[in-house]
């Protein structure tokens, strides 16, 4: 828990140090999500900044420009994958939304089961890719997963408390929108940086 509550402090106390840069990128980032085609490879990009900034880095307009171009069709095949998971998951949902009985909620519970580990999974997809050799779609998940289980309670804490934060944004609207992508790089950023180097740690002193 303390761990994980570390991780928020880094994260935001990083975002308050490039407040201004951070607030317009995600302005840039709202506007391309309305656009839709540039939506999932500025999503990518903002994590390529925090973990620049997580570095120590200072951002320039090239490498931006870079990072956008490197990842746009990684990040379209990340794009369509959470659309067919998730339009499936909230279309059983609908569909399903008259049937009651023991069985039905089951399923139900089921479905949302699968919707929130997904969903978890996806807070640490893009640190995890930025950190890799291998960057495959396949590859990436399955680490994002791995991290999830191998770190449950620190996994959940900060997967949980990133979902809330999205959930905030999308009913709050503009307040948080401004700062609501950079918060959830930082934050995902920060905790797949610090639960790898505490593995390192632990594999160094063998």
């Amino acid at each position: 828990m303390w761990d994980a509550l570390a991780v928020l402090k880094s994260a935001f106390a990083r975002w308050w140090s490039e407040l201004i840069t951070l607030t317009l990128l995600n302005v840039i980032w709202l506007g391309c999500q309305l656009v839709v085609i540039p939506g999932p490879p500025a999503t990518a990009t903002m994590y390529a900044v925090a973990r620049r900034l997580a570095e120590g880095e200072h951002l320039f307009g090239r490498a931006l420009w870079d990072d956008f171009r490197g990842v746009f069709w990684r990040a379209w095949q990340w794009g369509l994958a959470n659309v067919v998971v998730v339009g499936i998951a909230l279309g059983n949902f609908y569909a399903y939304r008259s049937f009651s009985g023991p069985g039905w909620g089951l399923l139900k519970l089921l479905w949302g089961a699968i919707l929130v580990g997904w969903l978890l999974v996806q807070v640490f997809y893009w640190p995890l890719f930025y950190e890799q050799e291998d960057r495959s779609f396949r590859t990436t998940l399955a680490n994002s997963a791995k991290m999830l289980l191998l770190n449950p309670s620190f996994g959940l804490f900060i997967g949980l408390f990133s979902l809330a934060l999205a959930a905030a944004g999308v009913l709050f609207g503009i307040p948080l929108g401004t700062a609501l992508m950079a918060w959830l790089a930082l934050i995902g950023t920060y905790a797949v940086r610090d639960r790898l180097g505490a593995y390192r740690q632990r594999h160094a002193g063998r």
